[in-house]
């Protein structure tokens, strides 16, 4: 029928595709051989077909994938049976619902899609919703129910049930009221407290209830609102929410209590506070914090006794304007190492006092990288700068008599090797120290001397000092010299770890002494002599002296004639020459030890 009316009508758009174009249901119209002769431009759409390819086709070859399904039954059905036929179906090749009718007539079939797949999506959305909404409820551990005005049950959660069931032992249902669950008093306190919801209040209480058939008690919070519905929104029930607050309640008292330890220990706290600052303030050193770029936060009282400042003249200034201008440098140098984490124990600088004197500080300080903040202590080092240049002078003086003195000093290891030598070495043997430095004493020992040298150091150990036999020792030209040394044993010493010898060339001595024993020899000699002389003068001298003078003594006591005499002075002329022989041998003798 439509066929022949759509034969018709003359060229150009009919009244009747104009209706057909403008609706939003697809529409098609098939004649009996099935073959497709009107596809609108919602159907084009609907089913993604162009008009080309569609009309003139049959359907079934234009749509192969729908043969035998339910909507290639109802189709035939429908021209069969000559009845109109509606469905509701998903057509999976193009992914979509469609709601298909169909109108049977004597030649042909019309067909009206209509793309249902948004509104099922939206249909299945919103179930999915109530389903989950519903979930959500139930699994909820709070209680949540509803009543009419007349307190019946309109709807409600699992957990109100079992709260209902807990509390009177009984099971609830739809419909059943609530308002005379409980004893007299129980009762009486839920009539009002839904009778101030039914007129419009919404009541909001915490309450404590137990639970007979269960034995506990739990902390609720209530909630009831008035439900209204209707243009005029009439009151026509209440909404009850129940949340256990038990646990929030413990809580809290756990909260309360921790706050009160809290308070406790804040107050212990400012306690320690207020003694560490006082100890801070009481302290000799200058105790400071120092801001990530480099100014005074906070400074302790010392520094009034120290500088003559008081703490508000340095707290908001930069470090650098109490530095001396001479170790402003360094000081900034190590305030960059300190800022990137290296602490510092030992910093010595100088701050300028407000007299001007230039005060000596030891500075030990650290980074807080959380605080961002530096924390100094300063220490007034004027006494130990004092203190330490009286013993630089000291050890000058010390390292003067050393270096410039007659013997040499060094420190040697258990093995003999030198781990210290003065410089006066060069003078004395022609070596330099750094030349010594690291050899073993006993490879400059001549080798004469060398074995009793050993002997003596080793027993060196086991005493404090011990003066060693003179041994020789080679210099840097190959020369040996006589040395007399002393070794004092500190290996103990925890500054020295070593033997202390204190050596002195006594070549000259030695030389000397071999000159003097040589004249002890000669003078030796020479007292032989003389006591050779000597016995010769009391022995052999006396005994012809002592002839002579008998002779003499006869000669001038005794009147004798020419012929008497004569013997006598025969024996006095002997003795004369025997006592001149006496007195050539004592001249030569003397001659002699002259000589």
């Amino acid at each position: 029928m439509i066929k022949g009316y759509l034969d018709n009508q003359p060229s150009g758009m009919s009244v009747v595709e104009s209706i057909l174009e403008s609706i939003s249901d697809g529409f098609c119209y098939v004649d009996n051989d099935w073959k497709v002769l009107y596809w609108n431009s919602a159907a084009e759409k609907i089913l993604n077909r162009p008009k080309a390819e569609v009309l003139g086709h049959n359907l079934w070859q234009v749509f192969p994938e729908a043969v035998n399904t339910i909507f290639h039954c109802e189709y035939l059905r429908s021209k069969q049976q000559n009845v109109a036929t509606e469905l509701e179906q998903y057509y999976e090749p193009n992914d979509l619902w469609v709601r298909v009718k169909t109108y049977p007539s004597e030649n042909g079939l019309s067909i009206f899609l209509e793309d249902m797949t948004a509104r099922k999506k939206l249909s299945e959305t919103v179930s999915y919703q109530k389903n989950q909404q519903e979930a959500i409820i139930n699994a909820s551990s709070d209680a949540i129910w509803s009543i009419d005005r007349n307190g019946c049950l309109l709807a409600a959660n699992s957990t109100f049930r079992q709260n209902i069931r807990l509390y009177t032992g009984l099971s609830i249902d739809i419909g059943d009221c609530v308002l005379d669950l409980g004893d007299e008093a129980e009762s009486q306190k839920w009539r009002e407290l839904y009778g101030r919801a039914l007129n419009g209040e919404t009541v909001v209480q915490e309450d404590f209830i137990e639970f007979p058939a269960s034995g506990q008690a739990h902390y609720i919070e209530l909630t009831l609102n008035p439900i209204k519905d209707g243009a005029d929104m009439q009151i026509v029930g209440v909404a009850g929410h129940s949340h256990d607050i038990t646990a929030v309640k413990m809580q809290m008292k756990e909260i309360e209590e921790k706050n009160r330890i809290l308070e406790e220990k804040e107050r212990l706290l400012q306690e320690s506070t207020d003694k560490l600052q006082a100890i801070i303030h009481s302290s000799p050193d200058i105790i400071a914090t120092v801001d990530a770029n480099g100014y005074y936060t906070s400074v302790s009282d010392s520094v009034i006794s120290i500088l003559g400042l008081e703490p508000e003249d340095m707290e908001g200034r930069h470090f650098s304007n109490f530095v001396s201008p001479a170790d402003l440098l360094k000081t900034e140098d190590v305030t960059a190492g300190i800022t990137d984490g290296n602490n510092i124990t030992a910093f010595k600088n100088r701050l300028v006092a407000k007299d001007g004197r230039l005060v000596h500080i030891l500075w030990s300080a650290r980074w807080d990288v959380e605080k961002r903040t530096m924390f100094c202590v300063g220490r007034d080092a004027t006494a130990l700068h004092e203190a330490e240049l009286k013993r630089e002078l000291a050890e000058r003086r010390f390292m003067a008599l050393i270096n410039k003195g007659a013997d040499m000093v060094g420190i040697i290891d258990e093995r003999g090797a030198y781990k210290f030598i003065s410089n006066n070495v060069s003078q004395i043997f022609g070596y330099t120290s750094e030349e010594l430095l690291g050899q073993n004493a006993l490879d400059f020992i001549h080798k004469e001397d060398i074995e009793r040298a050993k002997s003596e150091l080793a027993n060196v150990a086991t005493s404090k000092e011990l003066k060693l036999h003179e041994f020789r020792f080679k210099d840097r030209d190959n020369r040996w010299h006589w040395v007399e040394t002393i070794c004092t044993n500190m290996l103990n010493d925890e500054v020295v770890q070593g033997i202390i010898v204190n050596s002195r060339d006594v070549t000259e001595r030695k030389k000397n002494q071999r000159k003097l024993k040589k004249a002890m020899a000669h003078l030796t000699e020479q007292n032989r002599v003389l006591r050779e002389i000597a016995f010769i003068q009391s022995h052999e001298v006396r005994r012809p002296l002592a002839n002579i003078m008998g002779i003499v003594d006869i000669l001038i006591n005794t009147s004798l004639n020419s012929h008497e005499t004569t013997p006598y002075l025969d024996t006095l002329q002997t003795n004369a020459l025997e006592l001149d022989c006496i007195i050539h041998k004592i001249v030569e003798k003397t001659y002699s030890i002259a000589s």
